[in-house]
C-alpha cells in the first residue's frame, strides 16, 4: 500500500509539473493553446487515476510513468503549431506592408478631388465672365436700338413738318410747331438737335417798343411808344402796357354827332391840319406766342415765332388850342414776328391797331354826349426789344 501511495504522489506530481509546462508554452505561443494544455494534462491526470488499481501496472510504475510521459509531450506540440497562433504571428507582419499603399491612394484620391474642384470652379469663373459680357453685349444692342428709333422719330418729325430744321453759321436751331417751343442745338459730330433750351422756362418779360405809322409818307404824323411787363401763365401771358402816342387830329379823330345845333359840339369847332393830339394808355390783356409757319418763311430767318395780343384799354387825350381832358375805354391788338436770339433777349416787328372813345367835359349842363364825344383810331408798325427771366 505504500508504494501505491508514493506511485500516485508521483504521478500527481509529474502531471502538476506538465501542467506548468504546458501554461508557459501556451503563453509563448496562443491564448487559446493553454486549454489544450490544461485539457492534455487533466487526461492524462485522470489516465493515471485510472491505472492505478490495476495491478501489473503499478508494478511497472517506472515504466507506466514512462509511457504516460511520452503522449503529454506529444500532445503539446499541435498547441505550438496551432492555426490561431500561426494567424497570430502573420498578421502584424502583413500589416505594416498594406497601411502605407491606403496612405497614398488616400493623398493621389485627396489630389484628385482638389484638382476637380479647381476646374469646376475655373469653369463657374468662367461661365459667369461668358454671362456678364453677354449681358453688355445685350444692353449695348438695346441703347444702339434706342438711339436709332429716337432719330427716326426726328428723321420723320422733320419729314412730316413737324420740326423745322434751320441753320446759321456755326449751329443749328430748330423749334417745333407744337405749344411747347424750345431752342436745340446741332450736334456737329451726330447730326442729331439737342434740345437746350424751352421756351417754356420763360416766366417773365419786359418789352419796349418804337411805332410810327405804317405809311412812309406819314412817319412825322403818327409815331409813339410803349413798354410792357408780361407773366407767363402756361397757356398764355397776362399783359401789361403803357403807351404814348403822338399824332395829327384830323388823321386819327372823327366825331361822333352830325348836324348839331350845339357850337360847342365836335363837329362844329374847326380845326386846322397842324391841330396835334397825344394820347395816354394803360392796358391789360392776354397774348399766344406760337411758331412761326416756315412755309411762308421767304426770308428763312430762323428761330421765329410770332405772337397775338388783346388789350382792353384807358385813355387819356390832350388836344392842342383846348382846355378839355377828353377819356374813355379803348382796345388795342398787337400782331409780333419776332427772333429769338438767345435765351433770354428777342427783337422782332410789331403791328398794333389802337381804337379809343373818348368823352370830355361839360359845357353847359345836360349837354348832349354826341356833341363832346371823338373817335379816335390809329395804327403802327415798330421795333420792340424784349427781355426774359
Amino acid at each position: 500500500m505504500i508504494k501505491l501511495k508514493v506511485i500516485l504522489v508521483f504521478i500527481l506530481l509529474y502531471g502538476c509539473l506538465n501542467i506548468c509546462i504546458q501554461s508557459v508554452i501556451a503563453q509563448e505561443g496562443d491564448g487559446g493553446s493553454s486549454n489544450d494544455g490544461a485539457g492534455t494534462a487533466t487526461a492524462a491526470a485522470a489516465d493515471g487515476s485510472s491505472a492505478a488499481p490495476d495491478g501489473p501496472a503499478a508494478s511497472d510504475g517506472p515504466a507506466a510513468s514512462d509511457a504516460s510521459a511520452v503522449p503529454a509531450e506529444d500532445s503539446s506540440q499541435p498547441a505550438i503549431s496551432s492555426p490561431k497562433s500561426s494567424a497570430a504571428k502573420s498578421s502584424p507582419k502583413s500589416s505594416p506592408k498594406s497601411s502605407p499603399k491606403n496612405e497614398d491612394n488616400e493623398r493621389e484620391e485627396f489630389k484628385s478631388a482638389e484638382k476637380n474642384d479647381e476646374a469646376s470652379l475655373k469653369i463657374d469663373q468662367g461661365e459667369n465672365a461668358e454671362a456678364a459680357a453677354a449681358a453688355a453685349a445685350v444692353e449695348a444692342e438695346k441703347e444702339k436700338d434706342k438711339q436709332k428709333e429716337v432719330e427716326k422719330e426726328k428723321d420723320s418729325a422733320i419729314a412730316d413738318g413737324n420740326i423745322k430744321e434751320e441753320k446759321d453759321e456755326k449751329k443749328g436751331r430748330v423749334f417745333n410747331l407744337e405749344d411747347e417751343l424750345y431752342i436745340s442745338d446741332k450736334n456737329e459730330y451726330t447730326g442729331v438737335y439737342d434740345r437746350y433750351y424751352s421756351l417754356n422756362k420763360d416766366i417773365n418779360r419786359y418789352t419796349i417798343a418804337l411805332a410810327t405809322s405804317p405809311n412812309v409818307f406819314d412817319v412825322k404824323k403818327v409815331y409813339g411808344g410803349d413798354v410792357g411787363y408780361a407773366r407767363n401763365l402756361d397757356v398764355f401771358w397776362l399783359e401789361t402796357i403803357f403807351s404814348w402816342d403822338k399824332m395829327d387830329f384830323n388823321k386819327a379823330t372823327t366825331t361822333a354827332s352830325r348836324n348839331s345845333v350845339n357850337p360847342y359840339a365836335e363837329e362844329n369847332i374847326i380845326r386846322s391840319n397842324e391841330i396835334r393830339q397825344s394820347v395816354f394808355s394803360v392796358g391789360a390783356g392776354i397774348s399766344y406766342r406760337f411758331m412761326f409757319p416756315y412755309q411762308i418763311n421767304i426770308l428763312s430767318i430762323d428761330n421765329l415765332f410770332h405772337t397775338t395780343t388783346c388789350f382792353i384799354t384807358y385813355n387819356q387825350v390832350s388836344v392842342d388850342g383846348s382846355s378839355k381832358k377828353y377819356e374813355g375805354a379803348g382796345l388795342r391788338a398787337d400782331y409780333g414776328i419776332h427772333r429769338r436770339i438767345t435765351s433770354k433777349l428777342h427783337v422782332g416787328l410789331k403791328f398794333t391797331y389802337r381804337f379809343a372813345e373818348v368823352i370830355r367835359g361839360e359845357n353847359f349842363k345836360d349837354e348832349n354826349n354826341n356833341d363832346r364825344r371823338l373817335f379816335i383810331s390809329w395804327t403802327t408798325l415798330g421795333f420792340d426789344l424784349a427781355y426774359y427771366f
